[in-house]
């Protein structure tokens, strides 16, 4: 199993027995029990697709496109894992605070590593960020896709069968929403560092529209 080890061992012991639906249900209500005090159960969801992710990616040196919520949450992900991870994006602000999560280099689009990973997973909106994507990873390799562009993402198919990569979609986080709620739970992952700032929910438009939220 190429999975970064904690990532794959902690992913066999979830898969073991398959508890029936009601069974796991409970289980996430008693995790997020830990975390309802905490703006970090607002991460839950995103933090499940970034969980599939980080298993997906399934190696030991990874390239994340895309340092936004997604693409950080992957990050974290990943090192928890043991993986070492490289992170690329064009905001400055974005890959200090990937440094400061614990990306080994933050590089942005235009001085991309040309190769090197085991695997690269997009959690950018970039069109021509997959086709990049399969030219950076080592043959044998993985390429996860979890961002979408607002236009058609264009890649030359010949080259993932030549180099045989394996190309992995992902969209849903009810896959990982368990694995994503124990790792805060425990303390694996610590997303803190992401929340900019906490709202009323009152505030939540005049804050999504750019306008002042009100005091209190």
């Amino acid at each position: 199993d190429r999975r970064a080890p904690g990532i794959a061992e902690h992913t066999r012991a979830a898969q073991q027995g398959h508890a029936p639906a009601a069974a796991a249900g409970a289980r996430r209500r008693e995790q997020l029990e830990v975390l309802v005090l905490v703006p970090v159960a607002a991460l839950v969801e995103p933090a499940g697709t970034a969980w599939r992710a980080a298993y997906a990616a399934a190696g030991t040196r990874v390239c994340v496109w895309g340092p936004g919520t997604l693409g950080l949450l992957t990050l974290l992900f990943c090192r928890a894992g043991g993986a070492v991870v490289d992170v690329v994006g064009p905001d400055p602000a974005s890959r200090e605070l990937a440094l400061r999560l614990g990306a080994r280099a933050c590089h942005h689009p235009d001085d991309a590593p040309t190769g090197g990973y085991d695997a690269v997973v997009d959690a950018s909106t970039g069109a021509s960020v997959p086709a990049r994507a399969l030219d950076q990873v080592d043959p044998g390799g993985r390429v996860v896709l979890v961002g979408v562009a607002g236009t058609p993402s264009l890649v030359d198919a010949r080259l993932a069968v030549l180099r045989d990569v394996t190309i992995v979609g992902l969209l849903a986080a009810s896959l990982g929403l368990e694995q994503a709620i124990a790792a805060f739970a425990r303390g694996a992952v610590r997303p803190e560092p992401l929340i900019d700032r906490v709202v009323r929910l009152d505030d939540l438009a005049a804050v999504l529209g750019g306008g002042p939220a009100t005091s209190g």
